[in-house]
């Protein structure tokens, strides 16, 4: 545990980012020792006031111990200087809707996986994650590391809403920090979480005092497990046009809505090769994931995502997913980055 928790801060600098790329941890990047003042930077500090101009940020063994204007920060004898000038410093930015998890045919121990992820995070300015669902193996690691790190778990499948109150249970009483459901797909899918199982799933988790993530997609099904006390909604409608209604309980109960956009861009983007391949921004953690870049550029790879009628169903869906996040957005319904 405690080698995974060095690990996990080794991976984790500090918990701001400093946009404009002046740093980039190297991908085995120990924590910073000593005292590091960050001179004439722009900060936004994430709180709605203006932002600091020629400020100081000071760290001191990888924590942020001052911010301020730089008259009013005095850097300690012996600190090392970096000239932020022209750079915008910002808080670490928070993935509620991602999935850490390991690749089951790998020779890397799945803990070193998910380390590694959290580092490619790190490096791209996300210090703060919430896992929404993973095998048991990934969940049993990913729950160790805690730090920054929210897992779901194992998400919750059951049938019936006797076993789904056990599967509850069991997550809860593992320490998860929150419990993930999927209601998805048409009404005919005998595959489908029935209202009935949803209903005993959100009233076991808030008996356990966890909150309930839920995956969707259309409106009625996110209208249901509103009206069940989900509290956040994980993915986009993407059906239809959220009504007034609608926003107005999302407000009223203070819930939560992930739009997850570039989940389903994701599903039809690879047909053919991006131009983010070739985005400095994007090479910057190239050697992470290399592998799944070559073979997302393979042109049968692409050719198979162009004839995949899930892929070009996707488009509209994306199309109505921006439109709902436009909508609720201007509505003033709370927006999570994922």
């Amino acid at each position: 545990m405690t080698a995974i928790r060095a690990r996990l801060a080794a991976a984790i600098v500090g918990m701001w980012v400093v946009l404009g790329v002046w740093f980039i941890p190297a991908p085995h990047a120990q924590a910073p020792s000593g005292t590091i003042a960050i001179v004439n930077a722009r900060i936004i500090d994430g709180t709605g006031r203006p932002a600091l101009e020629q400020a100081t940020l000071l760290v001191s063994n990888g924590r942020v111990e001052q911010v301020g204007s730089s008259s009013s920060v005095k850097v300690p004898s012996g600190a090392t200087r970096v000239d932020a000038n022209g750079k915008t410093i910002v808080p670490g930015f928070i993935n509620s809707h991602g999935h850490v998890d390991a690749a089951r045919n790998s020779t890397t121990p799945i803990a070193e996986q998910l380390v590694a992820q959290l580092r490619m995070y790190a490096q791209y300015g996300v210090t703060t994650a919430y896992s929404l669902g993973s095998t048991p193996a990934d969940a049993a690691e990913g729950l160790k590391l805690r730090d920054r790190l929210f897992s779901a778990g194992v998400v919750i499948a059951d049938a019936t809403p006797e076993d789904a109150r056990k599967s509850v249970d069991r997550n809860a009483d593992q320490k998860v920090d929150i419990i993930k459901i999927r209601v998805d797909g048409p009404d005919s899918s005998p595959n489908k979480m029935k209202p009935d199982v949803y209903r005993a799933v959100i009233d076991q988790a808030h008996k356990r005092s966890l909150r309930l993530a839920a995956h969707m997609f259309y409106l009625r099904d996110a209208q249901g497990l509103l009206d069940a006390g989900a509290d956040i909604l994980a993915h986009s409608v993407r059906d239809t046009d959220v009504t007034p209604a609608f926003i107005a309980e999302l407000k009223k109960r203070n819930v939560g809505y992930i739009p997850t956009l570039t989940r389903d861009l994701s599903v039809f983007v690879y047909e053919s090769t991006p131009s983010f391949f070739s985005d400095p921004f994007f090479l910057r953690g190239k050697s992470l994931y290399a592998r799944q870049a070559a073979q997302l550029s393979e042109p049968a790879a692409q050719e198979k995502m162009r004839s995949s009628q899930d892929a070009q169903a996707i488009k509209p869906a994306l199309q109505q997913a921006n439109r709902n996040l436009k909508l609720l957005s201007d509505a003033g319904v709370a927006i999570a980055m994922g």
